[in-house]
């Protein structure tokens, strides 16, 4: 068991911490889809994605590549690069 220690922050303390920028989804390691579009996108290179046919991506990830996918909300699309 590790000690856990717990510091209070003060709201003034907490509004001054610098806002950092959103972080992407790791290249490989799932597959995304904004909700405005059918488009299933692989991740590579940092936060570039490449569109999936049905054929592509049950040949590269298998049968149950659908299941590798998740949702990202439209608002972080711009953090992304997508290629064709």
């Amino acid at each position: 068991d590790w000690p856990v220690y717990i510091q209070e922050v003060s709201q003034a303390a907490f509004d001054s911490l610098p806002i950092g920028k959103n972080i992407v989804v790791k290249s490989g390691a799932r597959l995304i889809k904004f909700p405005n579009s059918p488009k299933i996108y692989t991740v590579f290179g940092g936060a570039k994605l490449k569109s999936l046919t049905d054929d592509k991506g049950a040949d590269i990830y298998g049968s149950n590549w659908k299941n590798k996918v998740i949702t990202i909300q439209n608002g972080f699309e711009a953090d992304y690069t997508i290629t064709e």
